[in-house]
């Protein structure tokens, strides 16, 4: 099994010269910053769009990993795996023709709910921020399967995610991270508290998904 013959297998490369492991650190960066997009841009697209719209438009991430598995993996998908895919593009397609309808009426003056006054954008950032979880999956699977296994994916890649996350989150949401800390619009204590169940949750979530990905595929 690749697990066994992983096993013979004297690593061939090191993280921070310490460590041994079995992909290069550049490319756990590379996977991190994949994620880290992924994760910024569905929650960018709350922004503009409902809970709903972009739950649904998360299904994108089906066919996207599907497609990419089966041109990098080899993956074979028989008529029950692509008429799901299907009925997936189909519902988004229909998800977006009703938020175009919204967003129309809305212009036009024939509505007042203005909660959301451009779900188009927040719509798109979520097909994006889908699509690049497609590709997360078959990465992760990739090297779960083929690398290092979970335990070196999901080190390495809480590793530089922390500090590409850092980084941009310094960059681009000082004024929000400022908000919290200060109690503007909720208590400092509640932000807090909201920011570590979304990490937990996240990471309970990639520890799973390394995992099945390992006996299973994306």
């Amino acid at each position: 099994s690749d697990k066994n013959q992983q096993a013979f297998l004297k690593p061939p490369f090191s993280f921070l010269g310490i460590i041994p492991i079995y992909a290069p650190i550049y490319t756990y960066f590379l996977a991190a910053f994949l994620h880290l997009q992924a994760n910024y841009l569905i929650v960018w697209s709350f922004r503009y769009t409902s809970l709903t719209s972009t739950m649904l438009l998360d299904a994108i991430a089906l066919p996207s990993a599907m497609l990419l598995s089966r041109e990098f993996l080899r993956r074979r998908y028989v008529g029950v795996h692509t008429l799901g895919a299907t009925v997936c593009i189909v519902g988004v397609v229909f998800n977006l023709l009703g938020d175009w309808h919204h967003t129309t009426k809305l212009e036009g003056g024939n509505t007042n709910d203005d909660h959301f006054p451009n779900k188009i954008l927040g719509d798109c950032l979520a097909i994006a921020g889908s699509i690049i979880y497609g590709v997360n999956n078959v990465i992760n699977e990739t090297y779960s399967r083929y690398a290092g296994g979970p335990l070196e994916y999901l080190a390495c890649l809480g590793f530089c995610g922390a500090i590409l996350a850092s980084v941009q989150t310094l960059s681009l949401d000082r004024a929000a991270i400022l908000m919290i800390i200060r109690g503007e619009g909720c208590y400092p204590s509640f932000g807090m508290g909201l920011v570590v169940v979304f990490a937990v949750t996240k990471s309970v979530l990639y520890a799973g998904s390394s995992h099945f990905l390992r006996v299973s595929e994306s």
